[in-house]
């Protein structure tokens, strides 16, 4: 394998605050794997809402200002495990977050209690649905509805029927 240090990972940057015009594929390098960290291979990412705010410069995680990579959720393959990590083996199938964004790239150097396994029957694309798409929508209806058994609730449209056809939700 060649010198991690000197190989590059394309990776969308927000170069300023504004249009989708201060966005721009950038080449940057990639680091070595820490510790208690992963490397993974991104399969999938998301754009959600909140990117676009992020991307207008109306709200960042704690004032972060660019240039950045953007994106708060990826799904991927595990290619390279920190010295600490043990939950998860190269080749894993995984789910990862984070609110300081860096997930739009090709690799995604990431904290190991930042992703998930992802289950065998689930797509990449499926599973990045759940970090922002899912856990939003079920604490507005659970937690801020306080929907319980025996009620209803009228959702009037939807991003993604294939997730909302799976949901059931148990007490």
């Amino acid at each position: 394998m060649a010198d991690v240090e000197t190989e590059t990972n394309r990776a969308i940057m927000l170069t300023s605050f504004g249009g989708y015009d201060k966005l721009k594929t950038q080449n940057i390098p990639r680091v070595q794997v820490e510790k208690d960290h992963i490397i993974v291979e991104v399969k999938a990412c998301g754009m959600n809402f909140s990117d676009l705010y992020v991307r207008q410069g109306i709200y960042t995680f704690q004032g972060i200002k660019p240039p950045f990579v953007l994106g708060s959720e990826a799904a991927g393959v595990v290619s390279e495990i920190g010295s600490g990590v043990t939950e998860f083996k190269i080749g894993d199938r995984v789910l990862c977050w984070n609110f300081t964004y860096k997930m739009w790239a090709e690799y995604v150097h990431i904290h190991k209690s930042q992703c998930y396994l992802i289950p065998t029957n689930m797509t990449f694309t499926e599973a990045n649905c759940f970090i922002t798409n899912y856990l939003t929508a079920y604490l507005v209806v659970m937690d801020f509805g306080n929907l319980r058994p025996g009620q209803s609730i009228l959702i009037q449209a939807a991003a993604d029927t294939i997730l909302l056809q799976n949901i059931n939700v148990r007490y």
